[in-house]
Parts: structure tokens; sequence; C-alpha cells
């Protein structure tokens, strides 16, 4: 077991958690005589632990059938696991005493710090524990459950909360009662878990701190958890990502609506963070978001128990037309295809099927159907060179179909390269059957919709795995020193955003494609300027006027120099009537660029996430339909292709109703540089081009703004 390592900063450099999980021996401090009591309860769910167990309390010499021992110092071994339910005020008192006998972990199930407001009196318990180089779990959880040890920590009784069987899929929760929950449901679904674990409010061991562990344990193939805040997100999502390349995290979060997020702080003493922003950095690190438990489960079963899926062409197998025409409905929505059965798969069908069942796809076997001709059928399809994966739907109720489909349904279709995903629809009967199926380790749905939403997780983590890096290489990148002195000297003059000509100097040092522009800060500057391309567009420059056009500080439609320096006058002069006390810099002038299709790149430093950029389609895109991407800067081309992909108008990007498709690659490579700008400058808090101006084979920024903070 390697040696625990504490760094000065609190992180752990080196850790080993698998006495929290494999204990030789366990100690519960605060064991009770009386039943129904916590202690009690702790006792009694640990009686099926393979483990030794030893019941601490002063004032008793046996619990349940165990010897009771008055204190640590009277335990005649070293304890590799405290657990501690002892009131609030003495758990500092009990937890030193597990330190100074050596215990190398502690779970505190207690409830009372952080979560309401002792926060003091929690980061004495992470003292505590570092002086001893002691991990803690909790506190204010119900800690551990191991379907393999038999470890179970709760205090919830086993008569009002089932525990579910060995399995391959592993629950993490910060909610307690959540996790509870979670494996009642899960037992009476026969689905079996390896892990479950409550760490309420993560003091010492965090979910990142549970997910390394996770990836290396040979029990857990699929790694679940259930999140309602995370302290350090950026963080988070840079190590979970690496982990979701070696197994697949799915991820249930409270809090992504406002009021979502006030329930979790006050729930658990965190902060939820922006719901927007969080389902965006999961879709950035490959970590799958799910809706609810059942959604969680259901995929979480199909990435146990099927093969990857490598593409996204599906073939239907039915015995009930009605039933695959709406699996073929469901299946479209969530961007499969229907795959082309070839002329060779058709023809070694009719040889057995009857003349009117169906052949194309879905095929249709018919209610007359049985068993035999069900699973050869099968065979044929997913022989087919254009089939990624089969769906599958058996209903037994009709005449030609019963369970003798257990015995004739061979194992090794489960885990073929073309995976099968079942759908049994139906009752009792029915769902005897699905059990059966279930344990021979079948793939079995009981609708539709369960079905086709875990095929298509599955795929997308298929798709995830294929991709390179989630982020851009932030090593190789560096800050323009031009760059950094232009926001460093208008910080010092206490100054909150660039303006010309510092703003347009700022972005072509990193070679943005703005539109040529020109900085006036006089009628003699204009009189004295050459090449200036006409017609254009004045604007007032100056730091106290955010709002040019309530100002009337921008004229359009400038076709000359006469028009140029006749602008000047009436923007100076209305600028001056809008704020007498703005000091007006002078005028910026662009000329005016050919319309295209309007685009919005925006980015700010979020207080949690960090740079974080935004795409969209500019006007009622982006006002009305909110239609937009985010992504953790820096990113990748690829990344940055994603992002333009994931808009609902994307279509208008390719081109529609005869215009011209526009360049995504140059979009692209604009956000990517966007991104390395926001990440090589934190004293920039807000930075938006708008719009931009999007054609064939350029992109042309027409108006931006920077914003600053020190």
């Amino acid at each position: 077991m390697d040696i625990l390592v504490h760094s000065s900063n609190g992180n752990r450099e080196q850790f080993e958690l698998d006495f929290f999980f494999n204990p030789r021996n366990v100690a519960v401090l605060g064991a009770s005589r009386k039943p129904g009591a916590v202690g009690y309860t702790i006792l009694e769910n640990l009686l099926d632990f393979k483990g030794q167990v030893f019941p601490i309390n002063p004032n008793a010499t046996e619990i349940l059938g165990m010897r009771a021992y008055p204190s640590f110092q009277d335990l005649f071994e070293p304890v590799d696991l405290a657990i501690i339910s002892v009131p609030r005020e003495i758990v500092p008192i009990v937890l030193e005493d597990a330190g100074r006998a050596g215990c190398l972990g502690a779970i505190i199930v207690t409830s009372g710090f952080k979560e309401v407001g002792k926060k003091d009196l929690e980061d004495q318990l992470l003292d505590i524990a570092k002086r001893y180089s002691m991990r803690l779990i909790g506190p204010n959880c119900l800690g551990i459950y191991d379907a393999k040890s038999r470890l179970d920590t709760s205090f919830l009784s086993k008569q009002k909360q089932a525990r579910p069987g060995p399995g391959s899929i592993a629950f993490l929760s910060q909610s307690g009662a959540f996790l509870a929950a979670i494996m009642d449901w899960a037992a009476s679904e026969k689905i079996g878990i390896s892990k479950g674990v409550s760490y309420g409010n993560k003091a010492d061991v965090n979910e990142l701190d549970l997910i390394d562990y996770l990836i290396e344990d040979d029990d857990t193939q699929v790694i679940c958890l259930y999140i309602e805040g995370i302290e350090n997100p950026r963080v988070f999502f840079e190590k979970a990502s690496a982990a979701s390349k070696k197994k697949p995290i799915l991820i249930m979060k409270a809090g992504l609506s406002e009021e979502g997020t006030k329930a979790a702080a006050s729930h658990t003493g965190s902060m939820a963070g922006s719901g927007l922003l969080f389902k965006s950095a999961c879709k950035q690190a490959g970590l799958i978001m799910v809706r609810d438990y059942r959604e969680l489960f259901n995929a979480a079963k199909a990435l146990v128990r099927s093969g990857p899926v490598t593409g996204n062409k599906v073939a239907i197998l039915t015995n009930g037309g009605g039933a695959g025409v709406m699996t073929t409905d469901y299946a479209m929505e969530k961007s499969f295809k229907m795959s082309n059965l070839s002329d060779s798969t058709k023809e070694k069908l009719k040889s057995f099927l009857p003349v009117f069942a169906s052949v194309n796809n879905p095929v249709d076997i018919t209610g007359s159907g049985n068993e035999d001709d069900y699973v050869k059928s099968l065979k044929i399809i997913q022989a087919d060179d254009d089939v990624d994966a089969v769906l599958g739907i058996n209903l037994v109720q009709v005449p030609g179909m019963d369970e003798k489909i257990v015995s004739v349904l061979p194992a090794e279709i489960a885990m073929s390269s073309k995976p099968y995903y079942s759908i049994m629809i139906g009752g009792n009967y029915t769902n005897k059957i699905k059990l059966k199926l279930e344990k021979k380790g079948m793939l079995v749905y009981n609708n539709i919709i369960d079905c086709i939403d875990s095929l298509h997780i599955s795929s997308l983590y298929t798709k995830f795995r294929e991709k390179d890096s989630w982020q851009g290489e932030k090593t190789s990148l560096k800050a323009s020193k031009k760059a950094k002195s232009i926001t460093s000297k208008t910080l010092k003059s206490n100054k909150i955003s660039l303006i010309e000509p510092f703003l347009s100097e700022f972005l072509n040092d990193y070679k943005m494609p703005l539109s040529q522009s020109y900085f006036f800060s006089s009628i003699e500057d204009i009189l004295n300027s050459n090449n200036i391309v006409f017609p254009g567009v004045a604007k007032v420059v100056s730091h106290e006027i955010i709002h040019k056009t309530d100002a009337g500080g921008v004229i359009l439609g400038i076709k000359s120099k006469d028009d140029l320096v006749g602008a000047y006058k009436n923007i100076i002069e209305n600028a001056n009537k809008y704020d007498p006390s703005a000091k007006i810099m002078g005028i910026s002038y662009q000329k005016m660029e050919k319309k295209g299709v309007e685009l919005i790149v925006g980015g700010f430093n979020d207080k949690y996430f960090g740079p974080m950029v935004m795409f969209g389609l500019g006007g009622i895109y982006v006002e009305v339909l909110k239609d937009v991407a985010f992504a953790m800067a820096p990113i990748t081309k690829q990344i940055a292709m994603d992002m333009i992909k994931e808009l609902k108008s994307y279509k208008i990007l390719t081109g529609v109703r005869g215009e011209d498709p526009v360049d995504q690659e140059k979009i692209a490579e604009l956000l990517v540089k966007f991104s390395e700008v926001l990440y090589l400058h934190p004293e920039v808090k807000e930075m938006e081009f708008n719009p931009v101006f999007a054609y064939k084979d350029s992109v042309v920024i027409v108006d931006s703004r920077v914003l600053l903070e020190k």
C-alpha cells in the first residue's frame, strides 16, 4: 500500500484508497446497544462484512454478539477504517484518537458541519487527518457500500432499503439520501453495482479521488456520479476527461437551473455554478450527462454489456409491425440512420420467412414467426456490412413467440461486433422472460425510448474515445508582450475597456481578421490621411460612452472625406451633449463590409470555470433563440468544429435557398485564436466580436469590444 503524502497546499500527491473498500477491519465509534439508533444500525449492516468489526462504546461489553471496546486504545491490533457516528462536538476528539492509533481512514457519518455554516469545525477535522496522514470521507454522508467485500457503513435499515448485488457499475453521490434511493431501485431492478459511495461534504476525499481509484478498480466498468457542486470545475473536467478515456463516466447534475443552484448550495454548502456551462464542459470533456436515474442505469447497463457502437446505421428486427415503425421514428429522432440491407441479405431472409413478411429495414417476421426464425434472421442481419447495431423487438404475446427465446438466443450475440439491443414490451410474463435473458448477459429494455437513448449514449462515448485532446495545448502558448503592455497601461489608468486605437492594436497583434479601420483624434488627422476606403461608418471613441448609438455617436453611409469631416463634427457635438463629463478621444472609422452570415464570437473569464468561449449565429439567433455553444478555453480546431455543428441553426452555414455555404474552417480558426487570447489574458473579463461576417472563403470581424479587470 502506498504511503499517504499531503502536500503543503492540501492536495494529495500520492494516495491509495483501497482500505476504504477492502479494509481488514473496521472500528465503529458511536456503536449503540439501542435498536434503531444510528450506531446500532451501522453495526447491523456490518454483520455481513468479511473482515473484523470492533464496536467502540465505553458503556458496553457486547453489542449484536460482538465484543465491544471502551476506546481505540483498548484494541489489540491496528485498525484500517474508522466509522464515526458520535455527536458533532466530539467528532474531533474521536478522530484524534483514531489518528493516534494509526487508523488509515475514517468515514464521518455525523452531520452539522460546512452544510450548516460550521466550516471552521470541518477544517479542524481535515487538519487532524493531515497530521496523522489519514484520509476522510464525509462528514455528513452514508459512506460506502461495497458489494464484493460486503462493507456497508450506512445507517439505513435493510428492512427499508434493499442493497443491490454485485455488478460492474459504481455510483458516487454527494447526497446520501439519493444514493440510498438509487441502490434501493437498482436492487428492485436486479441491477448489480460494484460500489456505492456517499461522500457528503468532501472535506478530504472528493469525486476526483474516487474516480482515480475506480479507474484502476477491476470490479468497475462504468462510473456514475450524482453531483450537486464542484469547487474547482476546471480541474475536475481536466482530470475527469483523461479518466473518461479509460472508462465511461455518466453524470447526473442537480442545480442546473437558477433555483436549483440555490437549493444545492443550501444543501451541501457548495457552489453548483452555471448549468449551461456545466453541460458544455461535460460535452467537451467526454462526460455523459443524463436526465435521471433511470437513464443513468439504462445507459450504464448498455456500456457494460454491449460492445462498442462504431457507427450510426441501425437495423430493426421485429415480430410486430407497429412497434418496428415507432422504433424507426425515435431512432431517426436521435440521429441514427436506417441501414440499407443488401440484396443478398434480403434473399437469405426470404428463403425461410413467410411471403407476407417484410425483409426491408425494419425487418418484420410478423406474429407468426417463431424463436428460430427470429434468431436466424438476427444472425443474417448482423452479418450485413451496412449494419452497425441491431434493435430487436420481441413481442412474446403473439402466437409464434414464447419463453423458448431464452434457450435459442445465443449468449455470444450480446457481445457481437454489431451490438444487439433488445426491446420487450409487456407485463409479468414478458418481464419473467426479460430477467432470464438478462441473466444470460443480454441487453434488454421494456420500452423503445430507454433502449434507443442507451444506444445513443453508447455511440456518444465511442465517438469521444476516438477524439483527440479535450482542450487545446497550453504549454506552447505565449502572450504577446505588446498586447500585455496595452492591457497593463489601460488598467493602470483605471480604465476597464480597450478603446481605439489600442483595441485594434491589441487584436491585430494576434492577427485577428479585423475589418479595415482608422482612428482620428482630430479633423486634421482626417485631412492628412490618404487611402481611406469608402463607404464606411464612424463611431465615437470614449471610455465613458459605452452605448454609442444612444449618444448619437454612430454615423453610417459616409461616402467621402468631406462626409467624414462632417461626421466627426456631429459625433463630437452629440457626445458632448450626451455626457459633458466624458473625455472624447476622437472617432474610429471603418469601411462598410458586404453583408455575410452574421455570427457572434464571445468569451469571458468565469469565476469557477475560468476562460469560456461562446459561439453562435448573430441577430435573432442569439438574442431570441439563444442558439449558442460554449467551451472551456483554449480549444482545439476539432472542438471548434464541434461547437459550429452543435448549433440548431447549423444548416444556415452550409448554404440554404441558393445561398453560398460559408467557410467553416476559417470560423474554426477564428474560434481557436479567440480562445487562446482569452486564455493568455486573465485580465480580460469579457471579449466579444459582434457581428462577425462569414463568407464562402473568409470571415471578418465587424465590431469588437474588450473589457478588463484587475
